[in-house]
This record gives C-alpha cells, sequence and structure tokens, in this order.
C-alpha cells in the first residue's frame, strides 16, 4: 500500500522512539517513492513535546522543495 502513495511524503520520527522504530521508518521510506525521512536527535515520539523548533524545521525545509 505505500508504494501507491504518490505525493511527496514526511516522515519524521524521533531518535528516542519507541513506537516508530528507525528500522520501520526505514522501511516505510523505502516503500513510499517520494518520502523524506527526518530523524529527530534526542526527541523521544511526541515530537511536537519534545523538540518542536527541530519538527518546525524539519516541517519547513520539507515543504520549501
Amino acid at each position: 500500500l505505500l508504494a501507491r502513495i504518490v505525493a511527496p511524503t514526511l516522515i519524521v520520527r524521533g531518535e528516542r522512539s519507541l513506537v516508530l522504530p528507525r528500522e520501520m521508518a526505514e522501511r516505510m521510506r523505502a516503500a513510499i517513492p517520494l518520502a523524506t525521512l527526518v530523524e529527530i536527535p534526542g526527541a523521544y515520539h511526541h515530537l511536537v513535546l519534545d523538540d518542536p523548533a527541530a519538527f518546525v524545521r524539519a516541517l519547513d525545509a520539507f515543504l520549501a522543495q
């Protein structure tokens, strides 16, 4: 199903997330043709709470493409 996503897709995960392990995020990135994966250092799963500035930077960079 992921391969059917045709829109540019941003996958953001926290480095310490137990909900979205790095391996799963990498598989998602590989399966979605136009996916970008960003990992927020030191963050857990609640990126907007853990490091809102880093999340906004990742989102801004993605939207600027």
